[in-house]
């Protein structure tokens, strides 16, 4: 039997109620050398044409002696008003991140931090415990996949680190794909 209480405002009106939720994020721009394994990556505050400009011109003065070639999706930040002259880009098809080897990277660098990230004011065995105390055991094997971090600097830190400790023939190895390597001996770039 449904409780009948005052409402808050006149019949057929919805209640409005505020409610923000702060979030912090960042966005990694990255680039790995399929021969190498070396790789170049910038953390920005947002995507955006300007970032990603400011990104390729640092690539580009960064690796001045070669000519570089850069796979990427059709994203339209991805537009520059002028190439450098020593990158070249080819952009894959809409909606196939799996064509694009630096999404392997991502994959790679993700996968122990969780399959999502929460960022929380209180330390994560305080969540861990209070999660446990609201829900049951089953919720709780699901939410303890979720990465729990301090802040947003403690995460960057922790991606950072993975990424700079990871050894380049890793990278080679998640980032060679055949068809790729296949084609730059094609076209004798390598």
């Amino acid at each position: 039997m449904p409780v009948k209480r005052k409402s808050i405002t006149n019949f057929g009106i919805k209640p409005v109620g505020k409610c923000s939720f702060q979030r912090e994020s960042f966005w990694i721009y990255g680039a790995t050398d399929i021969l190498s394994g070396e790789f170049f990556y910038y953390d920005f505050d947002r995507m955006s044409k300007e970032n990603f400009e400011r990104y390729i011109k640092d690539l580009s003065e960064n690796y001045s002696n070669s000519f570089n070639i850069i796979l990427m999706d059709n994203a339209k930040i991805h537009n520059l008003d002028k190439n450098p002259d020593n990158i070249a880009f080819i952009n894959l098809p809409s909606y196939s991140p799996e064509l694009n080897p630096e999404e392997r990277v991502w994959q790679h660098f993700k996968k122990d931090l969780g399959y999502g990230v929460l960022l929380l004011p209180f330390k994560q065995t305080t969540h861990k415990s209070i999660i446990y105390s609201y829900f049951s055991k089953i919720l709780y094997l699901i939410l303890k996949r979720i990465a729990v971090y301090d802040d947003i600097d403690e995460l960057k830190d922790l991606i950072y680190n993975k990424i700079l400790n990871t050894n380049k023939k890793i990278l080679k190895s998640i980032v060679s794909y055949s068809y790729i390597v296949e084609a730059a001996r094609a076209l004798k770039l390598i």
